[in-house]
């Protein structure tokens, strides 16, 4: 399990797990909140992130932005243009 412990906002304090289903959503919350507490965590209070509905987000984003892309109907609004965008979201591995 893969744990996120915000002492800034509790609410996004997380207790994760993912798995892969065709079926189920992105994420759901748990029943209950988790606390922060490793030795609390238990199958009331995970998070569950559904990775194949994930990708599939995203590659509908990708999808959509190539369509807008090659229509000339896409356009960057960030104050640091798109090398903004490029030194935000992007990487490059060697």
């Amino acid at each position: 399990m893969i744990n996120n412990i915000n002492s800034n906002n509790h609410s996004l304090t997380h207790n994760f797990t993912a798995l892969q289903s065709p079926t189920l959503p992105v994420v759901q919350l748990p029943q209950y909140p988790w606390d922060g507490n490793l030795a609390n965590r238990n199958a009331t209070n995970i998070t569950t992130i559904n990775l194949e509905a994930l990708g599939d987000i995203v590659e509908q984003i990708c999808f959509k932005h190539l369509q807008l892309a090659n229509a000339r109907d896409l356009e960057v609004v960030l104050p640091g243009g798109s090398d903004e965008l490029l030194q935000r979201y992007s990487f490059y591995a060697a």
